[in-house]
Order: C-alpha cells, then structure tokens, then sequence
C-alpha cells in the first residue's frame, strides 16, 4: 500500500510540474520592441534608420479597447528621397480579438490583393503603385508593415518578425 500512496504522489507532482510548465509557456510576456522591424533586417544602400518610435495606440485605432500592447516604429531609408517603412505591433486582449484586427487591417480603400510570404497564423499583403502592405497574425500579436518606393522590403521585414515572434 505504502509503494503506491509513493507512486501516486510522484504522479501528481510531475503533473502539477507540467501543467505549471505549459502555463508558463502560454503566458509568456512579449516585448513587441524586441520583435519589432529593425533597420537591419534589410540590406539597403543607404541603410534604414529608426525615425520615430510610438508606444501609445494612435488615435482612431479600431479595437482600440482590445489593444493591451502597441508598439509602432518608423523606418527611413534615405531622408532626401524620404523612402519610408510603418511597422505596427498590436498585442490584443484574445486570440479574437487578434483575428478581427487582421481582418480590419486586410482592407485599405485603392489597394489590391497581392501574393503574400509566408508569415503567422494568418496573413495578408495588399499593394498597388509605389506601395506595399503585408498584415499578419501570429498568436494574440498582429503585425502590420507597410511601405513605399514599391515596398520593396516589407517581405523581408516579415519574415524577420514572424521569426523572432515564433521564438
């Protein structure tokens, strides 16, 4: 009797362990300024550079309720040409409120549907003369990455972001 009450006790504490382990996991804190695009997930000549920096939900935001983290940075490639990249991370309240949030941001007035790269849960890239838009979900993040001069670097941009989410 004694060796089983001391089998069952193991049990239960190796499952509390695990249980607490996959908790962890699911609730791990995303830094979205560390996930976000950086000047050198792209190579160009000139090289971009960080111009501006937004932590606080724009105004008008959709969902803006549902917005728990927001993260924006601005990227300039050249400043006499004024060649620019938006990148905007929104981390949302659930997983539905992730997935309206890509929907909303899959739809820009004179822009068409485009090929998209491989990137989160969800993805969607629109486009059209001179500019570019990749829009993705991974999780409870959305991820939106526009860009002009063709948008030559969204894609990259993408793929940098969703790797660094998926770690």
């Amino acid at each position: 009797m004694y060796k089983s009450q001391k089998y069952l006790f193991w049990l239960v504490v190796l499952g509390c362990l695990i249980i607490l382990l996959i908790d962890c996991q699911n609730n791990s804190e995303i830094v979205l300024s560390d996930v976000a695009c950086q000047p050198e997930d792209v190579t160009a000549d000139p090289p971009f550079v960080v111009g501006d920096v937004r932590t606080a939900v724009p105004p008008e935001t959709f969902l803006a309720d549902q917005i728990e983290n927001y993260y924006g940075v601005a990227l300039i490639e050249n400043q006499l040409t004024n060649t620019s990249a938006f990148c905007d991370l929104f981390e949302m309240a659930d997983e539905e409120a992730a997935i309206e949030m890509l929907a909303r941001t899959c739809i820009a007035p004179q822009m068409e549907e485009a090929e998209p790269p491989v990137v989160g849960q969800e993805v969607c890239a629109l486009q059209n003369t001179g500019f570019r838009m990749v829009n993705f979900r991974q999780g409870r993040v959305v991820v939106s990455i526009l860009a002009d001069s063709g948008g030559f670097w969204v894609d990259k941009w993408a793929e940098a972001v969703n790797g660094r989410l998926q770690k």
